[in-house]
């Protein structure tokens, strides 16, 4: 109960004494403490901050590990200040200008949506609005297009060949026709 008294949550008082969350959850209720209600505060300041370095580009991981907040806190409350980036013309240009750096080092568009929060064709969409030859920089070797065509004519779908290789469906299919035309 001291854990979480200190404003640990459930689960890391769980994770510290070595217990299942249950298990912790079912003592706090014995000792009266309506665990059901529990609200993290979170100060203005700090949302204030986090919405600022999302905006110019940061990942949720990257404000989570500067600022030492769960994860799910920070995506919570960039939600609720609505700052979730979802259309593109809410995505600013220091952020697709952070998209272009994680692609270049070798994040694929898939790694990059789901770091975002936002669809692979909304990263692929503002990529072709700066005239980027996205799939020519993928970093896609002739190798691993070869053998995704193995695959491919293996029975294995696009879309298994994608998750195996941590790339979009329509990547696989772009290489696969584009290995194609030039047979």
């Amino acid at each position: 109960m001291k854990f979480y008294k200190e404003g640990l949550t459930q689960k890391e008082v769980a994770e510290k004494l070595g217990l299942s969350q249950s298990f912790v959850s079912t003592k706090l209720r014995e000792k009266g403490v309506d665990t059901n209600t529990r609200v993290e505060k979170i100060s203005d300041e700090s949302v204030e901050e986090w919405t600022e370095l999302y905006e110019k580009g940061w990942t949720i991981s990257e404000i989570v590990e500067e600022h030492s907040v769960p994860k799910k806190t920070i995506s919570k409350e960039l939600k609720r200040k609505r700052q979730r980036i979802k259309k593109g013309y809410q995505i600013s240009e220091d952020c697709v200008d952070r998209w272009f750096e994680l692609y270049r080092d070798g994040w694929s568009m898939l790694k990059i949506s789901k770091e975002y929060d936002v669809s692979t064709s909304t990263v692929s969409r503002r990529f072709k609005k700066r005239d980027e030859d996205i799939r020519e920089n993928s970093g896609v070797s002739h190798e691993v297009v070869d053998k995704w065509i193995t695959l491919y004519e293996n029975g294995v779908t696009q879309t298994k060949i994608a998750e195996m290789y941590g790339v979009t469906q329509p990547n696989v299919s772009y290489w696969l026709k584009k290995k194609k035309e030039k047979k």
